[in-house]
């Protein structure tokens, strides 16, 4: 900082707004030293705040860490942006990416964002600019399908990492349409999303050091479709070095939803939605990419309305999917085949499960069984896809097997609503990750929890979000996040002994942030429970986090058993997912 103002008045006389983007920057004459970082691109300054719990942080919002991806960048790989002159107004955070919204209704999708969308913020309990302590760092991943979400403080507030001495990095991810379109070959190979997320991880290790951050300490944590993000991280040969640690919850990429198997012709389909027939992907492509955004929102929003009904089938209609190879490709080989090989970027890992996943998404279930009633007449369209099975009469024995299984009466649409959670929550889940700890447990140290505390905290949040009381017991997708993120737009405090559910997570994500493993020593606050990592893959440890910690083998060890059976007696590898 010592020479900032000289660099500073210079840059300023070559040019104060930079190369004409969006940005804004600071007045010369109230630029504040004490809040100037040095990027690799630039000078960026921040803003302070106060905790909920009265602890000041430095934050630095809406720093780019790619080009605008729009125009000729549409449907591209993400590039690292130019140099900036002045100093960058890094106080506000920045609009998302272009998302949608249907507020569990499938009447009511909503799209909104903008393309240029790709910006970081980091966020520290220690002042940059004097502090000598290099702390650990999260960078986080949301999850949302891969077609919503956004890294707005918002929804991820950062108070209790940063109560924690943690240096918190969130990022907007291209989503949907623009982060995942693909045409299985070289005019769109997709997964730009993916892609956004590595640039912004070469960043991360770039320049955290300015912010304080120790670059030799970095974890890459996320939810949902952000957990598989991880682990599509996780096997990208050029992550190796770039972070250190991985949290996942309640996501893998071996998940049915988090992986697109006919992503060309949802292309196709998109493009007839704007007026572009065409079977070729280099003018279909062409088209898409001098199409109105508008236009692209609008069909996007009539895909996913179409595609919805097909994910547990299909994946998530914008979603990862197998590139052909080519330089800069992100994925090429399914991930199940590099966890089986032992071929990824070794690290600790803490990953889990909540005890009633789909929970989360009862309206919709309830809503689609109707829909369902093809399992009772047709049971061979229940086992998935990627058991390879050979025939038609093989399928439906495989089928009648799971429904005589799971539902009184071997009968889906008489199901009643608790059957269904749980048969789904198996299937989309907790089945999936299962065999994910199987397979990577062989190669690296895997600490598995499963949460199952239901409170009065995570019921308020769930009505404010999806409107509905808890209709059953257990604990759904994303309620863990409550206890461990401040969510700003419903200002509620866990109290009481939620308040001490919320302390013993934090204190195991924070341990696992700092050390690699989450309970490195003797804790009272944790029971003083020492975690081992899994060792075994016919008997896995896991971490019952519940109003008491326990400790446990083989989660859900019957119906892993029967998934287990079924693929062995039905299924042919390679799987795509599990």
């Amino acid at each position: 900082m010592r020479y900032f103002f000289v660099e500073y008045f210079l840059l300023n006389a070559i040019g104060l707004f930079g190369f004409g983007w969006g940005l804004n920057f600071i007045d010369p004459e109230k630029v504040n030293k004490n809040l100037v970082v040095t990027t690799n691109k630039g000078f960026v300054q921040g803003r302070t705040g106060t905790t909920y719990l009265g602890r000041n942080y430095w934050a630095f919002e809406g720093i780019p860490f790619a080009k605008p991806p729009i125009g000729n960048l549409r449907f591209r790989a993400p590039e690292s942006p130019r140099s900036w002159n002045g100093v960058l107004d890094a106080t506000k955070e920045r609009t998302s990416c272009v998302e949608m919204m249907n507020n569990l209704e499938w009447n009511d999708i909503m799209v909104f964002g903008n393309e240029d969308c790709l910006y970081i913020n980091v966020y520290t309990s220690k002042n940059p600019s004097t502090s000598k302590e290099l702390l650990p760092v999260m960078v986080w991943i949301y999850g949302g399908a891969f077609a919503f979400g956004n890294s707005s403080s918002k929804f991820y507030g950062a108070d209790n990492y940063l109560e924690q001495n943690i240096i918190t990095v969130t990022f907007n991810y291209r989503i949907g349409v623009f982060g995942f379109l693909s045409t299985e070959d070289l005019q769109s190979p997709g997964n730009y999303g993916l892609k956004d997320q590595h640039l912004a991880l070469k960043w991360v290790q770039n320049n955290i050091k300015h912010f304080g951050g120790d670059k030799n300490r970095i974890t890459v944590a996320g939810q949902s479709a952000g957990a598989a993000s991880v682990f599509y991280q996780i096997v990208h040969k050029n992550n190796k070095g770039l972070f250190h640690r991985a949290i996942a919850n309640s996501g893998s990429p071996l998940c049915s939803w988090a992986v697109q198997r006919n992503p060309r012709k949802i292309a196709f389909d998109l493009g007839l939605g704007v007026g572009i027939r065409t079977s070729s992907s280099k003018e279909l492509i062409e088209k898409l990419r001098r199409t109105d955004v508008e236009q692209l929102k609008r069909a996007g929003r009539i895909i996913m309305i179409i595609y919805l009904p097909q994910t547990e089938r299909e994946g998530f209609p914008f979603a990862p999917s197998i590139e052909p190879e080519h330089k800069g490709a992100f994925l090429t080989k399914t991930v199940y085949e590099t966890f089986q090989r032992g071929d990824f970027n070794k690290m600790p890992v803490l990953m889990g499960v909540n005890s009633l996943e789909t929970l989360f998404f009862a309206d919709g279930l309830v809503l689609l069984r109707p829909l369902n009633v093809l399992y009772d007449f047709s049971p061979g369209s229940l086992p998935s896809k990627d058991m390879n099975i050979k025939t038609a009469e093989e399928r439906r024995e495989a089928g009648k097997r799971i429904l005589n299984y799971y539902f009184p009466g071997g009968s889906y649409i008489n199901a009643d609503v608790d059957g269904i959670l749980q048969y789904t929550s198996d299937d989309r889940f907790i089945r999936p990750i299962h065999k994910h700890v199987q397979l990577m447990s062989r190669y690296t140290p895997i600490y598995y929890y499963m949460f199952s505390y239901s409170s009065t905290f995570g019921t308020k949040i769930l009505h404010r979000i999806i409107r509905e009381e808890r209709r059953t017991a257990g604990v759904a997708h994303f309620e863990e996040q409550f206890y461990l993120w401040k969510r700003q737009d419903l200002n509620l405090i866990p109290v009481g002994y939620d308040k001490l559910i919320a302390r013993r997570l934090m204190r195991i994500w924070s341990n696992f942030i700092k050390t690699g493993n989450p309970t490195p020593h003797k804790d009272p606050l944790l029971q003083n429970y020492i975690w081992p990592a899994v060792n075994s893959t016919s008997n896995i440890t896991y971490l019952q986090i519940d109003k008491r910690l326990s400790l446990h083998q083989n989660y859900r060890e019957d119906q892993m058993k029967f998934w287990e059976k079924i693929y062995d007696t039905y299924g042919h590898p390679p799987y795509l997912t599990y």
